[in-house]
């Protein structure tokens, strides 16, 4: 499996920590045979990674899972045509109602959500259920999202 993560920011913090060590174990262990974290503003970042890193105007070549971890990179990853299924990883502190009620319309695109408070803000907000909870970026349960 093929696996992008893309972040509005790439800077040191809770996601990108959770997202590189996911990243680097699936690499290691042979569950990711590759991976990529895809950007629109790169930050700090001291944590050693085995994935390539690339800017959001690269998207067009990627090929995989990709998880997008606002709303607002999912509606710019969605309205990419290419061979890779976007994820929403959403959060409840997103404050986009208008963009959220847009990426759960599309059929192509899947939300999975970071606890079960957000998974119950989605269905209060959109009347849609998620494709799972993922906690901390969890490869496992993010390829499990991806079966359903």
């Amino acid at each position: 499996m093929n696996l992008g993560i893309y972040m509005r920011i790439a800077e040191m913090g809770e996601d990108l920590q959770n997202a590189l060590q996911t990243i680097n174990e699936g690499l290691q262990s042979g569950q990711l045979n590759d991976a990529s974290i895809f950007y629109d503003t790169l930050g700090n970042n001291p944590l050693p990674s085995k994935c390539g890193w690339f800017h959001s105007t690269d998207l067009w070549n990627f090929t995989g899972e990709l998880v997008t971890t606002s709303i607002a990179t999912a509606i710019t990853a969605s309205s990419i045509i290419n061979k890779f299924k976007v994820l929403l990883y959403y959060d409840r502190r997103d404050k986009d109602l208008m963009g959220l009620m847009r990426v759960v319309k599309n059929p192509l695109t899947k939300v999975i959500c970071r606890e079960e408070e957000d998974e119950k803000e989605l269905f209060r907000l959109t009347g849609k259920k998620s494709s799972g909870v993922v906690k901390n970026f969890n490869l496992e349960e993010i390829l499990e999202a991806t079966q359903s």
